[in-house]
């Protein structure tokens, strides 16, 4: 039988992915299929997250046919942890939707918070009110399942969502008796308004000198409370013994009675629950921290070359106003997964491996891009033009090919803003070359560069207007 979840969802995932499958005539660049999967997918989806229970099923749905359709229903060359990452770390800022889903959840927590009276609100904070009010269960150390309330999946998934990224710091001073996982009576956390109104909360007011628990008599009289024998058993018989143990031979003095903790004055309550600028970005980045992973490529790099800034390296490309697939060919090149021939046998082993500019040596990402004879009569000619236009005192390496250049003096950073996009612009250029079958070109690259030029100098784009200064007094445009 399908589940709610299932038909509630179903309908508008059917609808995504029939969407996205018809961007896939299109040759779209992989920050475009990104930015769709944002647009088309994500969109689509959110509303209704942020009002109903999404199981793990539907997640993983979700994110399959996203990071499917990310790949174009092909292989997937670098691993989902690494494109959840930022551009500055290497990643494509893809949205996990399960992350995407548990930030929902905690946007609505403090979306209830805000004005938990509001009618919207009545039912939660009726139910929540029968263990001290969501504000105060967010502090304590529950577990979903002890819970001795009869939650809807929404409410449970808004509970788990919290947990995921509240950590506990246990000390005795702290700790609370009521909804706390480890006090337990049948298998559920306890609750007793009466005690938590005259303000018993915490453990350790239940400990008299040297680190004993009270009798009844000494309780009543210590806190003035009637409560009856039977809650005094109840709540005294459900500390475990081994929280008694931490507390023989520890007293702290206390007051008799306290106030309840605030989820807002917490550390992450203060962070979550602000109105600060992209708050939500902020809060996935909580949950997404544990899903992404390291680059390969970093280590593999390594091997060869040391010291390598790639914080300035993975954000090189988008100091420019440069389309997408331009950008693209760097990013696959630092990623190892550009399509040059050899790397193509690892799917299909009988393909000709030749250079399709030379054709004597295997195509490879090295040879194709650098050693390449007609590849390195390009490069030469890039040089004598940087060198007789921007900056006389440079040399041109493979590393500074994939890299850039990042490291000189301040007063040369905009010759250098000018080479590093020379050599964006060269690296797109052997790119055409090898797909049209033709050889590298300098004055064909010198006309492509022009042309960038000339287009981007009429917008009032930031970084177009920045690069059309820096080119106009180097005499670029001319």
């Amino acid at each position: 039988m399908q589940s709610r979840c299932s038909t509630n969802f179903s309908p508008i995932i059917d609808k995504t992915k029939k969407t996205l499958n018809q961007w896939l005539q299109r040759d779209l660049s992989l920050k475009g299929r990104v930015l769709l999967t944002k647009a088309e997918g994500i969109s689509r989806l959110t509303y209704a997250a942020q009002s109903l229970q999404v199981n793990n099923t539907v997640c993983n749905t979700i994110n399959r046919i996203l990071y499917n359709f990310l790949w174009r229903n092909k292989t997937h060359y670098i691993r989902k942890s690494v494109i959840l990452n930022t551009s500055d770390k290497g990643g494509l800022n893809c949205i996990d939707f399960t992350a995407l889903n548990n930030t929902l959840k905690v946007i609505w927590i403090k979306k209830y918070l805000n004005n938990p009276t509001s009618i919207w609100n009545f039912i939660p904070h009726f139910v929540f009110s029968k263990v001290g009010g969501l504000n105060f269960l967010l502090c304590c150390n529950y577990s979903i399942p002890k819970i001795p309330l009869k939650l809807s999946n929404f409410h449970q998934q808004v509970l788990l969502a919290w947990a995921l990224i509240y950590k506990h710091n246990f000390s005795p001073q702290s700790c609370i008796i009521w909804n706390n996982c480890n006090i337990v009576y049948k298998r559920k956390t306890l609750f007793l308004s009466n005690w938590f109104n005259n303000g018993i909360i915490f453990l350790n007011q239940l400990f008299k000198e040297p680190g004993l628990l009270y009798n009844y008599s000494e309780f009543t009289m210590q806190y003035k409370i009637p409560i009856t024998p039977k809650e005094f058993v109840v709540v005294f018989d459900a500390v475990p013994s081994g929280l008694c143990m931490l507390f023989r031979g520890f007293y702290s003095a206390h007051p008799l009675t306290l106030h309840p903790p605030d989820v807002l004055k917490s550390p992450l309550g203060n962070f979550c629950f602000t109105s600060a600028k992209q708050l939500n970005s902020k809060i996935r980045a909580l949950f997404q921290d544990n899903l992404v992973s390291v680059p390969s490529a970093i280590f593999y790099w390594a091997n060869f070359t040391s010291n390598i800034d790639w914080k300035k390296v993975w954000s090189l490309p988008q100091k420019y106003f440069l389309t997408n697939k331009v950008k693209e060919i760097s990013f696959k090149l630092l990623h190892r997964f550009y399509p040059a021939k050899h790397y193509l046998t690892k799917f299909k082993a009988d393909i000709n491996t030749s250079c399709t500019f030379c054709q004597k040596q295997p195509e490879t990402c090295s040879h194709l891009f650098w050693s390449c004879e007609f590849t390195y009569r390009f490069w030469k000619n890039i040089h004598k033009f940087i060198t007789d236009s921007i900056f006389a005192d440079i040399q041109l390496y493979y590393k500074n090919i994939l890299f850039g250049f990042h490291s000189f003096d301040v007063k040369d950073r905009d010759a250098f803003f000018c080479v590093n996009m020379v050599l964006f612009i060269a690296k797109f250029h052997i790119h055409k070359r090898k797909f049209s079958n033709k050889k590298p070109d300098f004055f064909v690259f010198k006309l492509e560069l022009q042309r960038y030029l000339n287009l981007i100098s009429a917008s009032k784009n930031t970084k177009a207007q920045k690069t059309i200064s820096i080119c106009n007094s180097f005499g670029l445009l001319t």
